[in-house]
């Protein structure tokens, strides 16, 4: 569920390898452009259904799900893991049938039109095993496998704060430098070189998406960015 930038990406690498997948999400172009790239699906019951959606849309999809037929469970890709276990645990689904994963992969641009079959080849792929029914693990890690990343199993909270490092704060860091950029004098930015270009790259990022993410991973980025402002 989710037919943006990871859901599209997924779905494509999947059809590629002969799997069907049924594309959904609540923008109804997004989800015929997607379901336009990744080909017809017609299953009824699926075997397996991925979220990806914005974090704080999670708890809504979850509720949801709580009568879906799905045969094996429910896996999501979001970028932060405390919260989609505790929104589980909210709900009528068994904790067994939910394998919490993140791609460490993606793109400064979104939506299912930049979608890329090869997104996830090379990267890692974290998942919190713990409690996970051995059917529904079985599966995830074979997906991950078929996409070309490799597996790190990792706690829910240990990933949240290892995020907050490698790719959190340098998304604040890239924003924040981006932000001065507007004001210089337009000659000086002319005389940039590859430098400037590589740590703002990633301030096109779509910034309500990671206003949600900062958000709720804000325990583990605050004590970076003190630490930041203590060096600077």
């Amino acid at each position: 569920m989710g037919s943006g930038l990871i859901g599209t990406s997924i779905g494509l690498a999947l059809a590629q390898r002969g799997v069907k997948v049924r594309m959904q999400d609540l923008n109804q172009k997004s989800e015929a452009l997607a379901q336009d790239l990744v080909g017809p699906c017609d299953e009824a019951d699926p075997e397996l259904i991925i979220v990806a959606v914005p974090i704080l849309e999670f708890a809504g999809v979850v509720a949801a799900l709580e009568s879906s037929t799905v045969k094996l469970g429910f896996i999501d890709v979001g970028s932060v893991k405390v919260k989609p276990k505790v929104d589980i645990q909210s709900s009528s689904i068994e904790d067994s049938r939910f394998l919490p994963t993140h791609p460490m992969a993606g793109r400064e641009v979104g939506g299912a039109e930049s979608a890329r079959a090869d997104l996830f080849e090379g990267r890692p792929w974290i998942i919190d095993s713990s409690g996970v029914e051995p059917n529904l693990l079985a599966a995830g890690k074979a997906l991950i496998s078929a996409l070309g990343s490799h597996l790190v199993d990792m706690p829910a909270a240990e990933h949240d704060n290892a995020v907050a490092v490698v790719s959190h704060l340098p998304q604040l860091v890239a924003s924040l430098l981006a932000k001065q950029l507007p004001s210089a004098n337009p000659q000086w930015l002319e005389l940039a070189g590859g430098g400037l270009r590589d740590t703002t790259r990633i301030a096109a990022s779509d910034a309500g998406l990671w206003s949600e993410i900062v958000s709720v991973n804000s325990e583990a980025i605050k004590p970076l960015l003190e630490s930041l402002h203590a060096d600077l």
